[in-house]
């Protein structure tokens, strides 16, 4: 069965805000940034203002990469 986009933003943002708690704990010098495809980027994170919303609501760090040739695009804070 294909899950949609909310579906799969819902699981990874919630593996990020639990990443993020543990992270605090452990490491709080670290900061911890939620990778995502530019292609995903571009076509549900752009212009979905609900998302990127909470993302900001939460202070979710966005890391956009290529994932093909392993190389970071562009870093969001």
């Amino acid at each position: 069965m294909k899950e949609s986009f909310i579906y799969d933003f819902y699981e990874a943002f919630g593996q990020y805000l639990v990443y993020e708690d543990f992270l605090a704990e452990q490491d709080p010098e670290r900061t911890l940034y939620l990778a995502i495809s530019e292609d995903v980027y571009t076509r549900k994170f752009k212009d979905d203002n609900d998302v990127l919303r909470i993302c900001r609501k939460y202070d979710v760090k966005i890391l956009i990469i290529d994932a093909l040739n392993q190389i970071i695009e562009q870093w969001i804070k």
